[in-house]
This record gives structure tokens, C-alpha cells and sequence, in this order.
């Protein structure tokens, strides 16, 4: 491939060109949205001499070969092609480009030839190459990988405005985000790769940090690779072959991208399946079946479904083209006697439950009756070429629901809409979810392609014998249900892929071409799981399979590590794992596989609540702690701006405390503009600033309790002499003299309050300290003056809170 510059006067014409036609004034959304629709060479060779610079580079810093290098800026490009349709809805186009080359370009080193690597060897041991280790162009493979890891929102700002050059203003219209709001975030992802690069010994300043982003981030890119980048990315959106317009490399590369890609959304999907699968058994471990179940084998015999008269209306639904469903029926499960008990036990988390449901489904569990999935396949009424399987969940009511109140939970904002003389709820954007009115006890909810999909299905299509046995099977009693069947396409795909060698031995479970599973209770759980295969000799190796499978999964639990066995919650999961794999057996009928297990579940549910109770804590702690680290990075922001961090109190002329430190720091917490809403010359509970109390930021919202206030936090900062908040104007870091990692900033402190009151912890050396804690019975939360937070046993010695809290006391600290 031709590695010289792009010819002046070609460059000059190619610009006019895309002037004539308006490509280089149009967005990158606005440019994918056109190539989706027409494939315009014009259009995708504008993306590519936007974003082409920055992709070179990137691949030219991670290989350090030039044909490597431009094989993945190649298959970088084909990727997006093939992707645009879903990648044109991505806010920084950049920034994801930035993304997939990193990763490309790591695959092509770790495949790289011999002859590659000892070109490399010979380049690093070169003296006339060598570079001393202390040298920057060392450190910027580590600054591209923790680039690569930072979330998307930090990491686009930071790609825009160093990588390609962007002004903030630019960068922030890019994004759709307020000025304001890009400068804030700007400084904080700079701050977290600053960290990032920090924890592996790398100490760069500010402006050194922004010097190493912004030098080598682009590469002048060829003519030839540019035109042959566009070339093949036409052919390849367009699906054609790719012959001689790029390297086997290039090619062999993007077409992994796809295949992991498609490997992902199969397994995706397998993951639901089976995770609703456990979800389902469960909500049932505990229950006690009351009624006797129809015979399976008089079910399995019937070849056709229910009459339309007699069939729920849920399975109804259910189209011959789909590709699966889930049945549960929840009302069942929720109200028996032992499920009822369980919900005692779990009180408070069983209350927060039921609350959290109805407000964001607008009708309460209790009344929810049947909950059905319906999975439609990909393509369904559209010519999408990458479209994936579209899923769609039916909720049937045991009394008429209030239809206001469901749309108003589901489409806030919503509007009526037509399809195939259908009418269904649109929601405000066509990526969000839509909602169907079936009857008065039924509803349907997906998105709004998925919906519309469904809704343009013709009646009458035949079903698959499968099906039909699901469909009767699901009519009965059983309280869990789920069927599915792989079109040959999908599986085909599926068996191209290699299978990593752990799991080589499930390669004849790829032919499975459809499945069934039922769950039932009575004394104990029972599971049947019925997979179809092609031919009696795919169900023998397939039956050998699952025989591995069971064995590699009873390994599985024996290894589980004696740490995480200290959980009571994974010694209840274990003892129940344990049990239903040794009563698990697996039988060939004929062309198909039938997998049973029972496991005896008097009591697991009951034991399992205070285990989940005891995770919600942990997820709780770390919500918390979460908050702090925020809200200590954000003090740290506001040190950096003011030289000093914020007082304890934003006060008048005469002294007096009017907001508190957490008003000061709205600024750099993304809450600019609330910040000059509240008049400041004025007290929390004025007419005006009391006003303000309702838009509370999230992170001081208390964790792991219930308030009778609203609007109230548990995150306070000590006062008083010693402290680090003494001084009313401010402290500095140089005031810590204890030093910062052995100082509190921010604590949980004992006791709700509204959170722009300046209410405190005063702290006196000669009086009794003030109470700490409240969220958490074990101790509380704290933020120390160097950002970490760690948690504090409420059984820790006086004496080292003592010390913790002041500044300057001098005393020895051995927590």
C-alpha cells in the first residue's frame, strides 16, 4: 500500500467535491444517516478524511509498523460501514472510532507473523532506535490504554478536544451538551486519567498530561489508503466481496469484529433466556404447588394449539415467525403461602420492591397476573441488514389496569401513532420504549422498531411442530414456560466461530435446532428441558455434550474459591447448585435430548433472603462510598480553582452560615446550573433557596435507609479548631500538616440533614465527639483529604478518630 502523502492538488480537488456536494459541512450523525441510506462514496470518504488522521495514529502507536497499522485503520473503517446504521446514534463518532481502532490494532500485534515480531526485536535492540525508558514516547501506549478505558462520557470529551482538535465549543455541539457542562467534564476526565496513569507510577502534571494527548494524536493519511479505505467499505456495507480492495489481514481482522459481534448478541440472548430461567425457578425454590399438573406426555402429543376461543390471549401473541417466548405465571408464585412468608421476612426490601414496581409499570405486582416475553427474529418487516432479534414483553393484569396510569409510567410524554391501522403509544424518541393496548387486561411494551414490527406481522403464519407443543405446554399449569429455535442462518454463524478449548466440548449443542424447558413445584423444584436436534446421531454427540457439560459444571462449583464460600449467600447458592446437579439426569428420544433435575427447596428461599439482604448492604456501601469519592474529587476541583478548599459554610458579611459546602460545590459536581439558581446572600430556608430543595443531586441522597424528611443527607464535613474546615474562608492543603491521607474530609455523620442547611459535626477536643454513622449498623463511610474513602468500624478507637479529624494534631496514626 502506498505510504506517500495525499498529492496536493488531488486533496484540493477531493475538498471541492465535498463542498459541491455538502458533505464537509454535515455532521458525523448526519453523515452516517446518509450513507445508510445510499451508500454515497462522497459521503463515507468525508468520515474517513475526518476521522482518518486520528485512526492511523492510534494504530501506528500500537503496532509500530506501518502495514500492520494501516491493515487496521482498514478494518477499523470497514467496521463502521457495517455498522453505521446503529454507530450514527453515537454521540462522538470519534471517540468510538477511537475505540474499535485500539482494539483492532491490539488483535493485529497479538497475531502479528514471526517475521513482524523479529522486525520488531531488531528495531528495539537497535542502538541507533533505542530510547531511554524514561523517554515520553514510552509512556504514550499506557496513556492510550487508560484513554481506552475511561467511560465513554469522560473519554469523548477528552478524544475531541486533544485528539482531533476540537475548541471546547465545538467539541460540547458535538456532544449536545451545554458549555458549561463540557468544560466541567472536561477537567474531570483529566483528572481521572491523571489518576489512572498516577496508580501505575506515572506522575504527570496538568499541562504535561495535556502536551502527550494532544502530540502524534494524528497522522496525515495517504491517498491510497484513503481511497482504498472507502472502496472497500462500499463494497463491504453493500455485501459484496471485498477481493483485492484490501489486505487478507484487513479483511480477516473486520470480519472477527463481526463474528464477535454476532457471537455476543447470540450469547446475549442465551443469557436472558437463561437467566429468566433461574429468575423464574428462583421466585418458585420455595413455593408449594397446589394444583395437580396435566400429564406432559398427553401435552407433548398434541398437534395442534388451543382454538383461538380457548387460547390466553398472552400466547396468543405469539406469532409463528418468532424465534422464542418466556411464560410465567407470576401471580401464582406471589401469592402462595410459602412465597407469602418469604415476602414477610424481607420487609423492607419486599416493600421497596412493590413501590419501585408500580412506579415504573404503573400497576403493582400484585395485580400482575402473567408476565410473557416474545422474542421476534431480526429483520422482521424492514430491510435492516444488521438488525438484531427484537424482544417484546406482555403483561397480563388479574383486574383491569388504569391505562393513564400505565402509559403515563411506561411513555411519559407520549403520543398516539398509527402502524398497519394499529394504534400503539410512541414514546418522544424512536430508540425508546412503545407501548400497545391489547385489551383491558393486557399490554404490550418494546421498542418502538420492535413494536411496529410486530404490529405489521400478517395473521396466518404457519407454526413449527415445536411451537405448537410450547404453545400447549404453556396453556397448561406449569408455572414457567420457555421455548425457542434457531434459524439455520444464526446457527450457521454460530459454528464458524471457534469455541474457546475449556467449552470445545459443547460444539455439538451448537445443532440444536429448538428447545422447550418447563418448571414446575411441588415438594421440590422439578426442571425438563427438551433440545431438538437435526438426526438421531446429532442427538447422541449432543447427549455426550451435555454429559461433559454436567460433569465440567459440578468441577466448576467444587473449585469455588474458600473466600467467597465465607458468603452466606454463595454457600445457600452452592448447597442448591450441588443438589440439583446430582439429581440431574440426561436421556436421548430419539432425535432429541431430554435434561431433568429436582432439587429440594423447603426453606432455601427463606435462607436466601438475609443473604440478599446482606448484598443490597454491600451494593449500598458502595453506592456511598461512590458518592464520597465524587464529592472529594469535586473538592479537590474546587482546591485547584480557588487555591483553598470550600468553607463549611457560604456565609454574609457579618459571619453568619447561610448554605452549605455542599451548595458551594454544586459548580463541580454537573450542577452549574442550579448552583445560580440559589441566591446566595441569602439563608437555606429563604422563600427563594427552600425552593430549591427538591432538586437535590443524587449523590447526596442517603443509601441503606428510609427518611421521614426528603430532601435531606447524611454527608457532613467536621468544624471547629484543628479541623480542616476552620478557617470560614477556606483551608488549603497546606494547612494538613498531619498529612492528607491521614486527615477526614468528608464523613457519614449520625442524624439526617436538609442538604443545603450549614449543619455540621463541631468537633471541641475536650468534649465527647459528635455521633458518626447512620446509614450502616458495622461503622460508616469516609472520605480522607487525599480522595480515597474507606470504611470505618464503628468499634474503631476514639483515640484515632481523634486524630483523624484534625489537621495538624501531630498524633502518630496506626489505624
Amino acid at each position: 500500500m502506498a505510504n506517500g502523502q495525499m498529492n496536493p492538488v488531488l486533496q484540493h480537488i477531493r475538498k471541492l467535491a465535498h463542498a459541491a456536494d455538502g458533505a464537509a459541512e454535515l455532521t458525523d450523525r448526519e453523515l452516517l444517516e446518509r450513507f445508510t441510506a445510499g451508500h454515497e462514496e462522497s459521503v463515507f470518504e468525508a468520515v474517513v478524511e475526518r476521522h482518518g488522521p486520528l485512526v492511523l495514529a492510534v494504530c501506528r502507536r500500537v503496532l509500530q509498523h506501518e502495514q500492520d497499522a494501516e491493515d487496521a485503520f482498514q478494518a477499523t473503517f470497514l467496521v463502521l460501514a457495517r455498522k453505521a446504521g446503529s454507530i450514527r446514534k453515537h454521540a462522538s463518532v470519534g471517540s468510538w472510532l477511537f475505540g474499535v481502532a485500539y482494539r483492532l490494532a491490539l488483535k493485529a500485534r497479538a497475531g502479528a507473523s514471526r517475521r513482524h515480531a523479529r522486525e520488531r526485536r531488531f528495531a528495539v535492540m537497535s542502538p541507533t532506535q533505542s530510547q531511554p525508558k524514561e523517554s515520553l514516547e514510552d509512556l504514550r501506549p499506557i496513556l492510550d490504554e487508560e484513554l481506552h478505558r475511561l467511560p465513554e462520557k469522560y473519554r469523548a470529551p477528552l478524544v475531541l478536544c486533544y485528539l482531533e482538535g476540537k475548541t471546547h465549543v465545538e467539541a460540547a455541539r458535538t456532544l449536545g451538551w451545554p458549555s458549561g457542562s463540557m468544560t466541567k467534564r472536561l477537567q474531570r476526565a483529566r483528572e481521572m486519567l491523571r489518576v489512572r496513569l498516577s496508580r501505575r507510577g506515572l506522575a504527570l502534571s496538568g499541562a504535561l498530561l495535556a502536551s502527550m494527548l494532544a502530540e502524534g494524536a494524528r497522522a496525515a493519511v495517504p491517498a491510497a489508503l484513503v481511497q482504498s479505505s472507502v472502496q472497500a467499505a462500499l463494497l463491504s456495507a453493500t455485501g459484496q466481496a471485498l477481493a483485492g480492495t484490501v489486505s487478507a489481514e484487513a479483511a480477516s481482522l473486520a470480519e472477527g469484529v463481526f463474528e464477535t459481534m454476532l457471537l455476543t448478541k447470540v450469547k446475549m440472548w442465551m443469557v436472558l433466556f437463561v437467566t429468566l430461567t433461574a429468575l423464574a425457578a428462583g421466585a418458585l425454590l420455595a413455593a408449594h404447588r397446589e394444583d395437580q399438573q396435566p400429564q406432559e406426555a398427553r401435552e407433548n402429543n398434541a398437534a395442534q394449539p388451543a382454538a383461538a376461543t380457548q387460547m390466553p390471549a398472552d400466547l396468543a401473541l405469539v406469532p409463528g415467525e418468532a424465534m422464542g417466548f418466556i411464560r410465567i405465571f407470576l401471580h401464582d408464585l406471589w401469592n402462595l403461602k410459602a412465597v407469602k412468608d418469604s415476602r414477610q421476612q424481607g420487609g423492607k426490601l419486599t416493600a421497596e420492591l412493590l413501590t419501585q414496581v408500580e412506579k415504573n409499570l404503573g400497576v403493582s405486582l400484585d395485580q400482575i397476573e402473567r408476565v410473557t416475553l416474545i422474542v421476534l427474529p431480526p429483520g422482521l418487516t424492514t430491510p435492516e441488514p444488521v438488525a438484531e432479534p427484537r424482544l417484546l414483553v406482555a403483561f397480563t393484569t388479574t383486574k383491569p389496569y388504569v391505562k393513564d396510569k400505565v402509559k403515563n409510567a411506561l411513555v411519559p410524554g407520549g403520543s398516539e401513532a398509527q402502524h398497519e391501522g394499529k394504534t400503539y403509544s410512541a414514546p418522544k424518541t424512536h430508540e425508546k420504549q412503545a407501548l400497545h393496548f391489547v385489551n383491558d387486561h393486557l399490554f404490550v411494551i418494546g421498542q418502538q422498531a420492535s413494536l411496529e414490527a410486530y404490529l405489521g406481522l400478517k395473521a396466518g403464519a404457519k407454526m413449527p411442530s415445536s411451537l405448537v407443543r410450547a404453545i400447549n405446554l404453556a396453556s397448561g399449569k406449569h408455572h414457567f414456560v420457555g421455548w425457542f429455535q434457531v434459524p439455520e442462518a444464526l446457527a450457521q454463524k454460530a459454528r464458524e466461530v471457534p469455541l474457546p478449548e475449556p467449552i470445545a466440548f459443547a460444539r455439538p449443542l451448537l445443532d440444536v435446532q429448538s428447545g422447550s424447558l418447563t418448571v414446575d413445584i411441588d415438594n421440590e423444584a422439578r426442571l425438563r428441558l427438551n433440545l431438538q436436534l437435526p438426526d438421531e446421531a446429532g442427538a447422541r454427540q449432543a447427549q455426550a455434550a451435555a454429559d461433559a457439560g454436567l460433569q465440567t459444571l459440578k468441577q466448576f462449583i467444587q473449585q469455588v474459591p474458600q473466600e467467597a464460600r465465607n458468603d452466606p449467600l454463595v454457600v445457600t447458592l452452592i448447597g442448591l447448585g450441588e443438589d440439583a446437579l446430582d439429581n440431574t439426569s440426561i436421556a436421548r428420544e430419539q432425535s432429541s435430548i431430554v435434561v431433568t433435575a429436582q432439587v429440594k427447596v423447603e426453606g432455601a428461599l427463606a435462607s436466601l433472603i438475609p443473604s440478599i439482604a446482606k448484598v443490597r448492604t454491600s451494593a449500598a456501601r458502595t453506592t456511598s462510598q461512590n458518592n464520597l469519592k465524587q464529592i472529594a474529587l469535586a473538592m479537590h476541583n474546587y482546591h485547584d480553582t480557588y487555591k483553598h478548599f470550600p468553607p463549611a459554610a457560604i456565609t454574609d458579611k457579618d459571619g453568619v452560615p447561610l448554605l452549605s459546602w455542599r451548595v458551594a460545590i454544586l459548580p463541580f459536581v454537573e450542577g452549574d446550573a442550579l448552583y445560580k439558581q440559589f441566591h446566595l446572600n441569602e439563608p437555606w430556608d429563604s422563600e427563594h433557596n427552600k425552593k430549591l430543595l427538591e432538586k437535590m443531586p443524587r449523590l447526596y441522597k442517603p443509601v441503606n435507609v428510609e427518611t421521614k424528611e426528603k430532601y435531606v443527607t447524611y454527608y457532613k464535613v467536621f468544624t471547629g479548631k484543628s479541623t480542616p474546615f476552620e478557617d470560614p474562608q477556606g483551608n488549603s492543603i497546606a494547612d494538613i500538616t498531619d498529612g492528607t491521607s491521614n486527615t477526614f474530609l468528608v464523613v457519614e455523620g449520625d442524624g439526617p440533614v436538609p442538604w443545603t442547611k450549614p449543619e455540621e459535626l463541631p468537633f471541641d477536643p475536650d468534649k465527647a465527639l459528635p455521633k458518626l454513622g447512620g446509614l450502616f449498623l458495622e461503622g460508616f463511610n469516609a472520605a480522607f483529604c487525599d480522595g480515597s474513602v474507606r470504611f470505618m468500624s464503628s468499634k474503631a478507637d476514639e483515640k484515632l478518630l481523634r486524630a483523624l479529624i484534625t489537621r495538624n494534631g501531630g498524633e502518630p496514626i496506626n489505624p
